[in-house]
């Protein structure tokens, strides 16, 4: 470490200050195999240790070497750029080309901080040192891409993130550092690895395993893949939950009812939790007016129903909401921020965990199995996929947190089968 604390200017070297590392830190950036892959805790200091490292690199390489942090998108890549930069800023030999996002040291040696969002743009270089962070989120294409910039001057590269399932680059070469490959090391640094340095307590680690479903607990904090991937609710937890309602409607009358808003790109659904919490009624619509969704739930819902709707109110459903308000539709708003959809999402993963809730064939179990989880700047973020919808997982989640929020009793633990009528305007499961 000593080495990597200071800068080479012409035939002086000019000492200056960077963070110390903790023991398990400083053996997992500092190995000196060229391929060092590291699954890690959330805000175990991967991303510190490698600027670190990366420092060292640029000032022990060659004079004019060119050396690369590729995140999966930009704004990942510009948050490791400004903390490189607190470091070196004031430091003689040290500039930056803010436009480019490039740190500029002593002998015109180059650092980039890279998007590989369009891994096309990656080939051509010769880097002589590489880190690939949130590695595990990152195309396959992109890794390869990079790893290719490093064949001529065999640059070290460091693959550093948190667990992400099992079909990345990041998990496959870190199996193969973990069983001894020529070139590949491995390393692992855990919750118990950060409480130990002091990076943060156990208990932040104990309020985490409380408040996670158990599959994003483990991989987040101790870095062991789920088979599921990214899934939070666990495709083993969704067939069996199909599995108890043979994939039908329980048909019982409906104790609390959840509302995902949509018109036109979305769909907006609404499924009612009769009282063992079993899906008794799901109604999937395109292209309806706002208007005609008031109509739908004046004719499902009713104006004496007892059952609450839960309903989205974040955005247009804000005037949506007023609308059933005045059609004396029994409601109550929800709005849909980062924190709250990750409560009611890890709500509905327990659930689904636990037996507690059934789940349909057809779209309402596609979406469920194809829903994922992302983890940025710290936080875990849910959503569909791309191509994907995700608004029967969102009218889901609204009708179990009504439940729980109302108290909905469970009077049995069997399902009751039944079939729900077709209407003309919607689609019922």
């Amino acid at each position: 470490m000593q080495q990597i604390r200071t800068a080479q200017m012409s035939d002086a070297l000019v000492p200056f200050n960077l963070p110390p590392l903790y023991r398990a830190q400083r053996a997992a950036v500092c190995d000196p195999r060229r391929i060092v892959c590291i699954e890690s805790t959330t805000k175990a200091g991967k991303t510190l240790g490698c600027i670190v490292w990366q420092i060292g690199q640029m000032m022990r390489g060659p004079a004019d070497g060119e050396h690369w942090w590729v995140a999966p998108v930009f704004s990942q890549s510009e948050m490791a750029y400004r903390e490189a930069w607190k470091l070196l800023r004031g430091v003689p030999g040290f500039r930056q080309l803010l436009s480019e996002r490039t740190i500029i040291g002593p002998g015109e040696r180059r650092w980039s901080f890279r998007s590989a969002d369009k891994p096309d743009n990656l080939y051509g270089s010769a880097v002589s040192s590489a880190v690939l962070d949130e590695a595990s989120r990152m195309k396959d294409d992109a890794v390869d891409a990079v790893y290719s910039t490093t064949t001529v001057t065999r640059g070290p590269m460091r693959l550093i993130g948190n667990v992400r399932g099992r079909s990345n680059r990041h998990y496959q070469w870190s199996r193969r550092g973990e069983s001894g490959e020529k070139g590949f090391a491995y390393h692992r640094l855990t919750a118990d690895d950060a409480v130990a340095a002091g990076v943060f307590a156990q208990s932040d680690v104990d309020a985490a395993e409380r408040s996670l479903p158990h599959a994003i607990f483990r991989e987040l904090y101790y870095c062991e893949p789920a088979d599921d991937g990214a899934n939070p609710f666990g495709v083993d937890a969704i067939r069996a939950c199909t599995e108890l309602c043979n994939g039908k409607a329980s048909g019982a009358p409906v104790a609390v009812w959840g509302l995902d808003i949509a018109r036109k790109r979305d769909f907006a659904v609404l499924v009612g939790l009769d009282r063992n919490r079993h899906v008794a009624q799901l109604h999937r619509w395109h292209g309806l007016s706002y208007g005609a969704l008031i109509e739908q739930l004046l004719r499902i819902v009713g104006k004496a129903s007892k059952a609450c709707v839960v309903y989205d109110a974040t955005g247009v459903g804000d005037a949506v909401g007023e609308q059933i308000t005045a059609a004396r539709i029994y409601c109550e708003p929800f709005i849909f921020s980062n924190a709250s959809k990750q409560g009611i999402m890890e709500g509905l993963a327990l659930a689904l965990q636990q037996g507690r809730t059934t789940v349909l064939d057809g779209p309402h179990r596609a979406e469920l199995e194809a829903f994922e989880y992302d983890v940025r700047a710290g936080r875990v973020v849910y959503g569909a996929p791309s191509s994907m919808h995700d608004d029967c997982v969102c009218a889901h989640a609204l009708a179990w947190y009504g439940a729980e929020r109302f108290g909905v009793q469970v009077t049995s633990r069997k399902p009751t089968l039944g079939v729900t009528s077709h209407s003309a305007r919607s689609t019922v499961w």
